[in-house]
Protein backbone atom coordinates (compact mmCIF):
# COMPACT_ATOMS: atom_id res chain seq x y z
CA UNK A 1 0.00 0.00 0.00
CA UNK A 2 1.40 3.40 -0.97
CA UNK A 3 1.77 6.23 1.49
CA UNK A 4 -0.84 8.98 1.60
CA UNK A 5 1.59 11.56 0.24
CA UNK A 6 4.76 10.45 -1.48
CA UNK A 7 6.65 13.35 -3.10
CA UNK A 8 9.63 11.08 -3.80
CA UNK A 9 7.55 9.05 -6.26
CA UNK A 10 8.87 8.98 -9.82
CA UNK A 11 5.60 7.67 -11.25
CA UNK A 12 4.11 10.16 -13.70
CA UNK A 13 0.40 10.99 -13.46
CA UNK A 14 -0.01 9.48 -16.94
CA UNK A 15 1.51 6.22 -15.69
CA UNK A 16 -0.96 5.58 -12.87
CA UNK A 17 -1.79 1.94 -12.29
CA UNK A 18 -4.95 0.30 -10.97
CA UNK A 19 -2.90 -1.89 -8.63
CA UNK A 20 0.76 -2.01 -7.57
CA UNK A 21 1.44 1.58 -8.49
CA UNK A 22 3.55 4.13 -6.63
CA UNK A 23 1.66 7.44 -6.91
CA UNK A 24 2.66 10.68 -5.23
CA UNK A 25 -0.84 10.85 -3.73
CA UNK A 26 -2.11 13.85 -5.70
CA UNK A 27 -5.40 13.48 -7.58
CA UNK A 28 -4.94 14.92 -11.08
CA UNK A 29 -8.12 14.68 -13.13
CA UNK A 30 -6.39 16.39 -16.08
CA UNK A 31 -3.61 13.85 -16.52
CA UNK A 32 -4.57 10.22 -16.00
CA UNK A 33 -4.54 7.13 -18.22
CA UNK A 34 -7.96 6.22 -16.79
CA UNK A 35 -10.16 8.68 -18.68
CA UNK A 36 -13.18 6.47 -18.06
CA UNK A 37 -12.80 7.20 -14.34
CA UNK A 38 -13.09 10.94 -15.03
CA UNK A 39 -16.29 10.34 -17.02
CA UNK A 40 -17.73 8.12 -14.30
CA UNK A 41 -16.86 10.65 -11.60
CA UNK A 42 -18.59 13.40 -13.59
CA UNK A 43 -21.62 11.16 -14.09
CA UNK A 44 -21.79 10.42 -10.36
CA UNK A 45 -22.02 14.14 -9.74
CA UNK A 46 -24.78 14.58 -12.30
CA UNK A 47 -26.75 11.76 -10.68
CA UNK A 48 -26.75 13.50 -7.27
CA UNK A 49 -30.01 13.05 -5.39
CA UNK A 50 -31.19 13.15 -1.78
CA UNK A 51 -33.45 10.92 0.29
CA UNK A 52 -35.93 13.71 0.96
CA UNK A 53 -36.78 13.81 -2.76
CA UNK A 54 -38.41 10.37 -2.55
CA UNK A 55 -41.39 11.16 -0.31
CA UNK A 56 -41.20 7.84 1.50
CA UNK A 57 -43.73 8.83 4.17
CA UNK A 58 -46.49 8.55 1.59
CA UNK A 59 -46.04 4.78 1.56
CA UNK A 60 -47.04 4.45 5.21
CA UNK A 61 -50.72 4.03 4.30
CA UNK A 62 -50.01 1.56 1.51
CA UNK A 63 -47.91 -0.51 3.92
CA UNK A 64 -50.59 -0.41 6.63
CA UNK A 65 -53.32 -1.40 4.16
CA UNK A 66 -51.26 -4.10 2.47
CA UNK A 67 -51.61 -7.81 3.06
CA UNK A 68 -49.41 -9.64 5.55
CA UNK A 69 -47.50 -11.21 2.65
CA UNK A 70 -46.93 -7.82 1.00
CA UNK A 71 -45.58 -6.37 4.22
CA UNK A 72 -43.35 -9.43 4.62
CA UNK A 73 -41.96 -8.92 1.12
CA UNK A 74 -41.27 -5.25 1.87
CA UNK A 75 -39.67 -5.95 5.23
CA UNK A 76 -37.41 -8.71 3.97
CA UNK A 77 -36.32 -6.90 0.80
CA UNK A 78 -35.59 -3.75 2.78
CA UNK A 79 -33.64 -5.60 5.46
CA UNK A 80 -31.44 -7.36 2.91
CA UNK A 81 -30.76 -4.19 0.92
CA UNK A 82 -29.74 -2.53 4.18
CA UNK A 83 -27.12 -5.24 4.71
CA UNK A 84 -25.85 -5.01 1.13
CA UNK A 85 -25.16 -1.29 1.29
CA UNK A 86 -23.81 -1.40 4.84
CA UNK A 87 -21.28 -4.09 3.94
CA UNK A 88 -20.43 -2.37 0.67
CA UNK A 89 -19.76 0.99 2.33
CA UNK A 90 -17.32 -0.55 4.79
CA UNK A 91 -15.40 -2.75 2.38
CA UNK A 92 -14.98 0.04 -0.19
CA UNK A 93 -13.33 2.23 2.44
CA UNK A 94 -11.48 -0.45 4.39
CA UNK A 95 -10.40 -2.75 1.56
CA UNK A 96 -10.81 -1.56 -2.02
CA UNK A 97 -9.39 1.93 -1.42
CA UNK A 98 -6.24 0.29 -0.10
CA UNK A 99 -5.86 -1.94 -3.14
CA UNK A 100 -6.26 0.66 -5.89
CA UNK A 101 -3.27 2.89 -6.57
CA UNK A 102 -4.73 5.16 -9.27
CA UNK A 103 -5.69 8.40 -7.45
CA UNK A 104 -8.47 9.32 -9.90
CA UNK A 105 -10.00 5.83 -9.72
CA UNK A 106 -9.83 6.01 -5.94
CA UNK A 107 -11.74 9.31 -6.11
CA UNK A 108 -14.55 7.34 -7.77
CA UNK A 109 -14.37 4.76 -4.99
CA UNK A 110 -14.68 7.53 -2.40
CA UNK A 111 -17.73 8.90 -4.18
CA UNK A 112 -19.25 5.43 -4.42
CA UNK A 113 -18.80 4.91 -0.68
CA UNK A 114 -20.74 8.13 -0.09
CA UNK A 115 -23.50 6.90 -2.38
CA UNK A 116 -23.72 3.55 -0.61
CA UNK A 117 -24.11 5.44 2.67
CA UNK A 118 -26.86 7.54 1.07
CA UNK A 119 -28.64 4.36 0.04
CA UNK A 120 -28.35 3.12 3.63
CA UNK A 121 -29.84 6.37 4.90
CA UNK A 122 -32.74 6.01 2.46
CA UNK A 123 -33.48 2.50 3.69
CA UNK A 124 -33.33 3.82 7.25
CA UNK A 125 -35.99 6.41 6.44
CA UNK A 126 -38.16 3.71 4.86
CA UNK A 127 -37.81 1.48 7.93
CA UNK A 128 -38.83 4.36 10.18
CA UNK A 129 -41.51 6.13 8.14
CA UNK A 130 -43.06 3.27 6.18
CA UNK A 131 -42.66 0.28 8.50
CA UNK A 132 -42.94 2.40 11.67
CA UNK A 133 -40.60 0.00 13.46
CA UNK A 134 -37.00 0.56 12.50
CA UNK A 135 -35.46 -1.72 15.13
CA UNK A 136 -37.57 -4.69 13.98
CA UNK A 137 -36.36 -4.28 10.38
CA UNK A 138 -32.73 -3.96 11.44
CA UNK A 139 -32.85 -7.14 13.54
CA UNK A 140 -34.89 -9.37 11.22
CA UNK A 141 -31.79 -11.43 10.43
CA UNK A 142 -31.97 -12.73 13.99
CA UNK A 143 -35.37 -14.39 13.44
CA UNK A 144 -35.54 -14.97 9.66
CA UNK A 145 -33.29 -17.83 8.47
CA UNK A 146 -33.69 -16.91 4.79
CA UNK A 147 -32.43 -13.39 5.48
CA UNK A 148 -29.56 -14.68 7.60
CA UNK A 149 -28.56 -17.04 4.78
CA UNK A 150 -28.52 -14.29 2.14
CA UNK A 151 -26.64 -11.87 4.40
CA UNK A 152 -24.07 -14.55 5.23
CA UNK A 153 -23.58 -15.33 1.54
CA UNK A 154 -22.73 -11.68 0.87
CA UNK A 155 -20.43 -11.52 3.90
CA UNK A 156 -18.64 -14.73 2.90
CA UNK A 157 -17.94 -13.35 -0.57
CA UNK A 158 -16.13 -10.39 0.98
CA UNK A 159 -14.56 -12.19 3.93
CA UNK A 160 -11.11 -12.71 2.46
CA UNK A 161 -10.69 -9.24 0.96
CA UNK A 162 -11.96 -7.55 4.10
CA UNK A 163 -9.22 -8.85 6.38
CA UNK A 164 -7.68 -5.56 7.35
CA UNK A 165 -3.90 -5.52 7.36
CA UNK A 166 -3.63 -8.63 5.20
CA UNK A 167 -1.63 -8.30 2.00
CA UNK A 168 -3.52 -9.66 -0.99
CA UNK A 169 -1.87 -11.37 -3.92
CA UNK A 170 -2.49 -9.91 -7.37
CA UNK A 171 -4.97 -12.70 -8.14
CA UNK A 172 -6.83 -12.02 -4.89
CA UNK A 173 -7.06 -8.37 -5.84
CA UNK A 174 -8.70 -9.36 -9.12
CA UNK A 175 -11.18 -11.50 -7.18
CA UNK A 176 -11.92 -8.54 -4.92
CA UNK A 177 -12.98 -6.60 -8.01
CA UNK A 178 -15.07 -9.58 -9.15
CA UNK A 179 -16.85 -9.62 -5.79
CA UNK A 180 -17.77 -5.96 -6.18
CA UNK A 181 -19.10 -6.52 -9.69
CA UNK A 182 -21.22 -9.39 -8.39
CA UNK A 183 -22.67 -7.32 -5.56
CA UNK A 184 -23.51 -4.34 -7.75
CA UNK A 185 -25.01 -6.31 -10.61
CA UNK A 186 -26.31 -9.59 -9.23
CA UNK A 187 -27.10 -9.34 -5.51
CA UNK A 188 -29.51 -6.39 -5.70
CA UNK A 189 -32.02 -7.27 -8.49
CA UNK A 190 -34.37 -9.50 -6.48
CA UNK A 191 -34.94 -6.84 -3.83
CA UNK A 192 -35.31 -4.07 -6.39
CA UNK A 193 -37.83 -6.01 -8.50
CA UNK A 194 -39.83 -7.01 -5.41
CA UNK A 195 -40.14 -3.44 -4.13
CA UNK A 196 -40.92 -2.02 -7.56
CA UNK A 197 -43.61 -4.69 -8.03
CA UNK A 198 -45.43 -3.59 -4.87
CA UNK A 199 -45.94 -0.28 -6.64
CA UNK A 200 -45.67 2.01 -3.61
CA UNK A 201 -44.75 5.37 -5.09
CA UNK A 202 -42.15 6.73 -2.68
CA UNK A 203 -40.25 3.46 -2.44
CA UNK A 204 -40.38 2.93 -6.20
CA UNK A 205 -38.82 6.36 -6.74
CA UNK A 206 -36.10 5.69 -4.16
CA UNK A 207 -35.20 2.33 -5.71
CA UNK A 208 -35.07 3.95 -9.16
CA UNK A 209 -32.52 6.48 -7.87
CA UNK A 210 -30.51 3.73 -6.18
CA UNK A 211 -30.59 1.44 -9.22
CA UNK A 212 -29.39 4.31 -11.41
CA UNK A 213 -26.37 4.74 -9.13
CA UNK A 214 -25.63 1.03 -9.16
CA UNK A 215 -26.13 0.27 -12.87
CA UNK A 216 -25.15 3.65 -14.23
CA UNK A 217 -21.85 4.18 -12.42
CA UNK A 218 -20.91 1.43 -9.96
CA UNK A 219 -21.21 -1.41 -12.49
CA UNK A 220 -19.14 0.33 -15.20
CA UNK A 221 -16.65 1.46 -12.55
CA UNK A 222 -15.75 -2.05 -11.46
CA UNK A 223 -16.04 -3.36 -15.01
CA UNK A 224 -13.30 -0.91 -16.00
CA UNK A 225 -11.27 -1.49 -12.84
CA UNK A 226 -11.19 -5.26 -13.38
CA UNK A 227 -10.46 -5.21 -17.10
CA UNK A 228 -7.77 -2.56 -16.73
CA UNK A 229 -6.14 -4.51 -13.89
CA UNK A 230 -6.12 -7.66 -16.03
CA UNK A 231 -3.93 -5.76 -18.51
CA UNK A 232 -1.41 -5.31 -15.71
CA UNK A 233 -1.67 -8.77 -14.19
CA UNK A 234 -2.38 -11.82 -16.31
CA UNK A 235 -5.37 -13.59 -14.84
CA UNK A 236 -4.72 -17.26 -14.13
CA UNK A 237 -6.98 -20.13 -15.12
CA UNK A 238 -7.56 -20.84 -11.44
CA UNK A 239 -8.68 -17.25 -10.82
CA UNK A 240 -11.09 -17.47 -13.76
CA UNK A 241 -12.46 -20.72 -12.34
CA UNK A 242 -12.86 -19.14 -8.90
CA UNK A 243 -14.52 -16.04 -10.34
CA UNK A 244 -17.05 -18.12 -12.29
CA UNK A 245 -17.77 -20.18 -9.19
CA UNK A 246 -18.42 -16.98 -7.23
CA UNK A 247 -20.84 -15.75 -9.90
CA UNK A 248 -22.83 -18.97 -10.17
CA UNK A 249 -22.92 -19.48 -6.41
CA UNK A 250 -24.32 -16.02 -5.81
CA UNK A 251 -26.78 -16.44 -8.68
CA UNK A 252 -28.20 -19.54 -7.05
CA UNK A 253 -28.42 -17.73 -3.71
CA UNK A 254 -30.25 -14.86 -5.40
CA UNK A 255 -32.74 -17.28 -6.96
CA UNK A 256 -33.49 -18.86 -3.57
CA UNK A 257 -33.81 -15.45 -1.93
CA UNK A 258 -36.07 -13.86 -4.56
CA UNK A 259 -38.39 -16.87 -4.64
CA UNK A 260 -38.67 -16.75 -0.86
CA UNK A 261 -39.51 -13.06 -0.48
CA UNK A 262 -42.02 -12.95 -3.35
CA UNK A 263 -43.86 -16.19 -2.68
CA UNK A 264 -47.49 -15.52 -1.84
CA UNK A 265 -47.37 -11.78 -2.52
CA UNK A 266 -46.29 -11.02 -6.07
CA UNK A 267 -47.03 -14.19 -8.00
CA UNK A 268 -43.64 -14.50 -9.68
CA UNK A 269 -43.06 -17.91 -11.21
CA UNK A 270 -39.86 -19.76 -10.40
CA UNK A 271 -39.00 -19.74 -14.12
CA UNK A 272 -39.37 -15.96 -14.36
CA UNK A 273 -37.03 -15.48 -11.40
CA UNK A 274 -34.49 -17.92 -12.85
CA UNK A 275 -34.48 -16.04 -16.16
CA UNK A 276 -33.95 -12.67 -14.48
CA UNK A 277 -31.13 -13.86 -12.23
CA UNK A 278 -29.38 -15.83 -14.96
CA UNK A 279 -29.58 -12.79 -17.26
CA UNK A 280 -27.92 -10.66 -14.57
CA UNK A 281 -25.26 -13.33 -13.94
CA UNK A 282 -24.47 -13.44 -17.65
CA UNK A 283 -24.18 -9.65 -17.64
CA UNK A 284 -21.52 -9.91 -14.92
CA UNK A 285 -19.64 -12.42 -17.08
CA UNK A 286 -19.92 -10.19 -20.15
CA UNK A 287 -18.69 -7.12 -18.32
CA UNK A 288 -15.69 -9.02 -16.94
CA UNK A 289 -15.03 -10.78 -20.26
CA UNK A 290 -15.57 -14.20 -18.74
CA UNK A 291 -17.43 -17.15 -20.32
CA UNK A 292 -21.21 -17.04 -19.96
CA UNK A 293 -22.51 -19.54 -17.41
CA UNK A 294 -26.16 -19.66 -18.46
CA UNK A 295 -28.14 -19.80 -21.68
CA UNK A 296 -28.59 -16.32 -23.11
CA UNK A 297 -32.02 -14.75 -22.58
CA UNK A 298 -33.53 -11.28 -22.46
CA UNK A 299 -34.18 -11.65 -18.75
CA UNK A 300 -37.76 -12.84 -19.13
CA UNK A 301 -40.97 -11.10 -18.00
CA UNK A 302 -39.49 -9.55 -14.86
CA UNK A 303 -37.18 -7.41 -16.99
CA UNK A 304 -40.29 -5.53 -18.10
CA UNK A 305 -40.77 -4.40 -14.50
CA UNK A 306 -37.11 -3.43 -14.34
CA UNK A 307 -37.30 -1.44 -17.57
CA UNK A 308 -40.49 0.31 -16.46
CA UNK A 309 -38.83 1.76 -13.36
CA UNK A 310 -35.18 1.97 -14.41
CA UNK A 311 -34.16 5.54 -15.23
CA UNK A 312 -31.34 4.17 -17.35
CA UNK A 313 -33.60 1.93 -19.41
CA UNK A 314 -35.84 4.88 -20.17
CA UNK A 315 -32.85 6.95 -21.28
CA UNK A 316 -31.53 4.37 -23.72
CA UNK A 317 -31.70 4.74 -27.47
CA UNK A 318 -31.20 1.83 -29.82
CA UNK A 319 -27.51 1.99 -28.92
CA UNK A 320 -26.17 0.33 -25.80
CA UNK A 321 -25.85 2.78 -22.90
CA UNK A 322 -22.34 1.64 -21.98
CA UNK A 323 -20.94 1.66 -25.51
CA UNK A 324 -21.68 5.25 -26.57
CA UNK A 325 -21.48 8.71 -25.02
CA UNK A 326 -24.49 9.07 -22.77
CA UNK A 327 -25.74 12.43 -24.00
CA UNK A 328 -27.88 14.09 -21.40
CA UNK A 329 -26.49 11.88 -18.65
CA UNK A 330 -22.77 12.63 -18.83
CA UNK A 331 -20.00 14.82 -20.12
CA UNK A 332 -18.21 12.59 -22.60
CA UNK A 333 -18.55 8.84 -22.51
CA UNK A 334 -17.57 5.90 -20.38
CA UNK A 335 -14.87 4.97 -22.86
CA UNK A 336 -12.67 2.02 -22.01
CA UNK A 337 -8.88 2.21 -22.03
CA UNK A 338 -8.33 -1.47 -22.79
Amino acid sequence: MSTIYNPSSTEKFSEAKIINGNPNGIINFNDTPHKWAVSIYNLMGQYTWFTKECGLAQDKTAYANGTDSQRYTYDMALAQLITNDSVQTKQLVDSIAGIITSPVVNACIDRQAYEESLHSQTYSVAADEVCQDSNRIYTLYETEPALARKNNAVAAMYEKINQEGTSLTDQEKLLAFVANQILEELVFPGGFIALWSLGWAGTCKAISFIERDESGTHVPLFKNIFNTAVRQVDITDNTVKTALSMITHMAEEEKIWTKHITKGSLGFSDKAIDLLVEHKANSVCTNLRLPLQYAQTDGGPLMAIHDNYSMLSKSKTKSNFFEVPVGDYAIGGLDEDY
